[in-house]
């Protein structure tokens, strides 16, 4: 390596910083060999398997150190997302109640906070014009099934008595016990 520090695992920027001096170091090899020998081209890849095995094994170490400083800086900014949400959603409760919510929240966060709210009420009022409407249309439905079912039942009432001889009036049956 170019510059040699001590082995500081506390930092990521410290961990990136080794990561890049060995990567640098890496590649000033692979420049050397290939001005060397220009027409090793194809033998790159064979070249670069044969490294000596202590470089190989801490590049290994420090990409596997990375790729977990990466998984860890990912699940924090998971949980301070999950933590933002959570305090957005304490303070709407807050402000719903009228505790007004934390004075140090942002002049953004109010106004996410209101437009959250105004589409909320915006949605309510949708849902309850489409369930106004769906109500009108399910009467209006009844009444059309009612009425035809009135038309049916005079048709009949009609048919009925012109076959019994033309009176209007239906004959009631007396049931005897």
């Amino acid at each position: 390596m170019s510059s040699i520090l001590p082995l500081d695992l506390t930092s990521p920027l410290h961990i990136r910083l080794m990561l890049k001096e060995i990567e640098c170091e890496t590649l000033k090899q692979k420049v050397a060999a290939l001005e060397s020998h220009p027409l090793s081209n194809m033998k790159f890849e064979k070249w670069d398997d044969s490294l000596s095995s202590h470089n190989s094994i801490l590049q290994q170490r420090f990409h596997h150190m990375l790729m977990y400083i990466q998984q860890l800086e990912m699940d924090i900014e998971a949980r301070n997302r999950r933590i933002d949400m959570l305090e957005f959603s304490l303070n709407n409760k807050k402000k719903r109640r009228g505790g007004g919510g934390d004075g140090a929240n942002s002049a953004s966060a109010s106004d996410a906070a209101d437009l959250l709210t105004e589409q909320a009420e915006q949605l309510t009022r949708q849902r309850n014009l489409v369930k106004a409407f769906l109500k009108r249309k399910n009467q209006q439905e009844q009444r059309e099934r009612f009425d035809s079912f009135r038309k049916r039942e005079d048709l009949v009432s009609v048919s009925n008595s012109a076959l019994m001889g033309g009176s209007k009036r239906p004959k009631t049956v007396v049931k005897r016990q």
